[in-house]
């Protein structure tokens, strides 16, 4: 399954007619030109948006310069992050003002427009808000609030709770009076809100900005999108009584996305194994900028035969770029830890160089063991909590091959605000994804569900349908599922029912092929997680007192085998 791509990018000219003239520093305008931009994916999803020109003369030149830009988008991912950097280092040198950065911002709006519609989400949940409803407000130029009085008036007849005007005069006494005289012909209820630039100057013809500028906007000033209807103006938040009263407070929330989802969050995935390789390569399907951490050997073969995902009718073959342990020289935002948990602490040795004042740290092994280590290495606030639900496996030739057609990640805090800046990132890249409030919970469950498998599999070294058709084989995996629940309901984390149902079923079925990756690694003579899946959910239930027989065999059972094999 490869990612969306572009596959035509159009720009077209209107001139649109305005019920009044808007008046601004630079003179009165009785029409608004615009450059209606749309972005087409080969799948047929369109997403748009429009730039306001400001005058009809510029239209040929923007128009012109999007001509120039579109073809080369052509058959690239829809992934708006990478996209933006390139046109960033297009532009280095010339900069992104003026003609260049509205056609920019047009062609980025209607990149974010067609990812949504896309993945079914609204643009502002794929920013990291929360859609809310917001109040319309009526739009003025440079008025007088006396001479303007009867069409205030109607506005707020008309059913507007706010209403914006522009500032600019020569003098900023006469600006901040008349700012003072709007509020009588707007009437106790309304809110007058009046347009500032974000770098203080109180504005007439704003300077055209794109919502990709490099930085976040100062702390409550909002973010000028000037030319066109930008995506910030998405982020709604309840409370406020008009469109800019909602926009005019920028949050934390804004300021920690907007590099993540405008730029691009710089990810590295620590392994590309069967669990690594696989998600990470659906993000670098995806557009994302990620960067694997891998040992010599693998980063050969990657370099040879690339990165491959095969299996259920696929054959995708990538060239992610590749680091090894010595080469890392700049910090990440995202560091992805997919390795098997006995590589895990030479792995935080390999990747700590990659860990700055921002970097979030999600792993994704198995039980809990390794929270605690890498809390204790690098604090408790960046080490999130992630659960991958995948079935997926190395063949001989070092391919990742798809087991069964299950993919998805959940993670979220364990000590901190919720990385909300992550749900653009990691969503809309061809797996599932779901930002989890009780991650630990959630963790629980799927250490509840790969031990169950793990032990009823490696036990009776069969497949799950060979034990569940064999005589008592249903009782034994029950049992093992029971013993399991008892462990997370003793520790304080209840597996919810409908979880914990689907794990019995899942043991239970007669005619499953289905296998554990412990068991998988044991017919293949390879170390299995003994103490990470099974040792450690035997201490937890001596501590608490629980009874977990089956456990404790299984336990044993696979210590022995690490033994003989070591």
């Amino acid at each position: 399954m490869g990612a969306e791509t572009i596959s035509r990018v159009r720009a077209r000219p209107v001139v649109v007619p305005m019920a009044r003239p808007l008046r601004t520093a630079s003179g009165s305008a009785t029409a608004a030109p615009l450059v209606l931009f749309d972005v087409v994916t080969d799948g047929g999803v369109t997403g748009r948006s429009y730039v306001f020109a400001y005058d009809p003369a510029l239209l040929p030149a923007l128009t012109s310069v999007a001509g120039e830009l579109g073809p080369g988008l052509t058959g690239k991912a829809l992934a708006p992050g990478a996209r933006m950097r390139e046109f960033q280092a297009r532009f280095r040198l010339p900069g992104m003002q003026g003609v260049a950065g509205m056609v920019v911002s047009g062609i980025e709006m209607a990149l974010w427009d067609a990812l949504g519609h896309l993945t079914g989400l609204p643009v502002a949940t794929l920013l990291g808000g929360e859609p809310a409803p917001l109040r319309a407000y009526d739009s003025y130029g440079m008025i007088d609030p006396v001479q303007e009085e009867e069409a205030l008036r109607g506005s707020v007849e008309s059913g507007f709770r706010a209403v914006k005007i522009k500032l600019g005069h020569p003098d900023a006494a006469r600006d901040g009076g008349l700012a003072a005289r709007l509020q009588p012909p707007v009437r106790r209820g309304q809110r007058a809100r009046h347009d500032r630039h974000p770098d203080g100057r109180l504005g007439g013809a704003p300077r055209p900005r794109r919502a990709g500028r490099a930085g976040a906007p100062p702390a409550g000033r909002r973010p000028d999108h000037g030319a066109g209807a930008g995506a910030g103006h998405l982020l709604g938040r309840r409370g406020g009584r008009g469109v800019h009263a909602e926009v005019l407070t920028v949050s934390g929330l804004w300021r920690k996305t907007y590099s993540a989802y405008v730029f691009g969050m710089k990810i590295l995935v620590v392994g590309a194994g069967a669990v690594g390789g696989f998600f990470g390569g659906r993000l670098v399907q995806a557009g994302r900028d990620v960067t694997f951490l891998v040992r010599p050997k693998r980063a050969r073969l990657i370099e040879e035969r690339g990165l491959r995902i095969v299996g259920l009718g696929e054959d995708t073959t990538l060239h992610p770029h590749t680091v090894l342990a010595n080469e890392i020289t700049s910090t990440f935002d995202l560091v992805l830890v997919s390795v098997k948990a006995a590589a895990l602490r030479s792995a935080m040795d390999d990747f700590a160089p990659a860990v700055g004042p921002g970097t979030l740290i999600l792993p994704v092994l198995n039980g809990m063991r390794h929270i605690d280590e890498l809390a204790g290495r690098f604090g408790e606030r960046r080490v999130l909590g992630g659960v991958v639900m995948v079935s997926t496996t190395l063949d001989a030739d070092g391919d990742i091959l798809r087991l069964a057609d299950v993919q998805s990640l959940t993670y979220g805090s364990r000590a901190g605000p919720a990385p909300d800046e992550l749900v653009g990132v990691l969503g809309g890249a061809g797996f599932e994804t779901r930002l989890a409030a009780d991650i630990i919970g959630d963790m629980w469950a799927k250490w509840v569900f790969i031990a169950a498998t793990g032990a009823v599999t490696c036990l009776m070294r069969a497949t799950v349908g060979e034990i569940a058709s064999t005589p008592g084989g249903v009782e034994f995996a029950r049992a093992v599922v029971a013993e399991c629940a008892a462990v997370a309901e003793a520790a304080g984390h209840p597996v919810p029912q409908e979880s914990l149902g689907g794990t019995r079923r899942t043991v239970t079925a007669t005619h499953s092929s289905l296998t554990s990756s412990a068991y998988r690694d044991l017919i293949r003579d390879r170390p299995v997680e003994v103490e990470e899946i099974f040792g450690d959910l035997v201490r937890r239930a001596h501590r608490s007192g629980t009874p977990v027989p089956l456990l404790s065999l299984v336990t044993l059972n696979l210590r022995v085998y690490q033994r003989r094999r070591a």
